[in-house]
C-alpha cells in the first residue's frame, strides 16, 4: 500500500463513481466463496440496506471485499438467493468493480489531487468531489478541507 496512493486505482474508481451517478447499483461484496467460469456467488448488501444477501453475479469473477455497481435490476428466486444478470445474456450486468483497497488507495491519490495547489480551483473541486462520493459509498467521514473545495466558489 503507497502513502501517495495510485493514480491508476483513482482513473478506476472515477469510472465507478460515473457508472453509479449513471443509475448503477452499488453492491457491497463481503465474501465470494464461489468462483466458477460462469458466475460468481457472494455475500453481498445492496446498498443501504445492513441484511446479508446471498448473490449470484452471471459472466463476471468478484473479489472478496469489493464493491460493485450493477447496470441492471436485481431479482430474487424462491430461495433467498439475489441475481445480478442472467446465464443467457452475452455481458455482465457489472458495470465497474473494484476492491476496497484499490478504492482507498485511488481515494488516497485524489485527496492528494485536491490539496494540491498547482491543480486549477476547478481540477481540485472535481477531485473533492469525487472524494465525497467515495467517502458517502464506504460510509467514511469526509475530511473537511475537502468538503470545502467541493462548494462552488463564493460559497
Amino acid at each position: 500500500m503507497s502513502f501517495l496512493g495510485n493514480p491508476d486505482h483513482a482513473h478506476a474508481l472515477q469510472d465507478l463513481i460515473a457508472a453509479h451517478h449513471n443509475g448503477g447499483y452499488i453492491i457491497h461484496v463481503d465474501n465470494a466463496y464461489v468462483n466458477d467460469e460462469n458466475y460468481t456467488r457472494t455475500v453481498a448488501h445492496i446498498g443501504d440496506d445492513p441484511a446479508d444477501h446471498d448473490m449470484v453475479f452471471w459472466e463476471k469473477d468478484i473479489p472478496s471485499d469489493s464493491i460493485v455497481v450493477a447496470t441492471q435490476p436485481t431479482y430474487r428466486d424462491d430461495f433467498p438467493t439475489t441475481y445480478v444478470g442472467n446465464p443467457d445474456q452475452t455481458e455482465s450486468a457489472v458495470a465497474a468493480c473494484m476492491s476496497i483497497k484499490d478504492i482507498k488507495e485511488g481515494r488516497r491519490w485524489l485527496i492528494r489531487q485536491a490539496t494540491n495547489t498547482h491543480n486549477s480551483l476547478q481540477q481540485r473541486a472535481d477531485y473533492a468531489r469525487t472524494i465525497i462520493s467515495t467517502d458517502t459509498i464506504l460510509k467514511l467521514r469526509t475530511p473537511k478541507k475537502i468538503t470545502a473545495l467541493a462548494q462552488p466558489v463564493g460559497q
